[in-house]
């Protein structure tokens, strides 16, 4: 019988499965979401001056960096759905969003930064969860 905490897990990992899902389709698909992903590439272009690769001085075309974000994120969301990639799915989801909030904050825009940061925190309860699963079921 699933507990209480359990039942949480579950709802949560269903939101962060949706919001990826929603999130990566935007990104990566013009003809699906047209008015959607055109302003997603506008507020795309501040942050590609604060992106990773910037430091090295490399700045990605603001598509490029947009749509190998939104790649990633759905690479990840199908990674979800199979047990034995749920940890890293997760672990690279959390990679994201750690560079989502740092890029929120780098260029000021500080409104943006709720989401990621839900996300992150999300993210991390369960990678923390399927890691601890993966530890309980080795040592039965």
């Amino acid at each position: 019988m699933a507990t209480a905490v359990d039942v949480v897990y579950r709802i949560l990992s269903w939101i962060v499965t949706a919001m990826f899902l929603m999130s990566s389709l935007i990104k990566v698909s013009p003809a699906l979401f047209p008015e959607m992903n055109a302003e997603m590439a506008k507020t795309f272009v501040p942050m590609v001056r604060v992106c990773p690769t910037a430091w090295f001085g490399y700045v990605p075309p603001v598509y490029i960096y947009m749509v190998t974000i939104g790649a990633w994120e759905l690479f990840c969301v199908g990674g979800l759905f199979i047990k034995a990639l749920q940890k890293t799915a997760y672990g690279i989801l959390t990679v994201i969003m750690i560079g989502a909030v740092y890029t929120h904050i780098a260029i000021g825009d500080y409104k943006g930064v709720p989401v990621p940061l839900f996300l992150l925190v999300a993210c991390s309860l369960l990678f923390s969860r399927s890691s601890n699963q993966s530890v309980k079921l080795k040592t039965n």
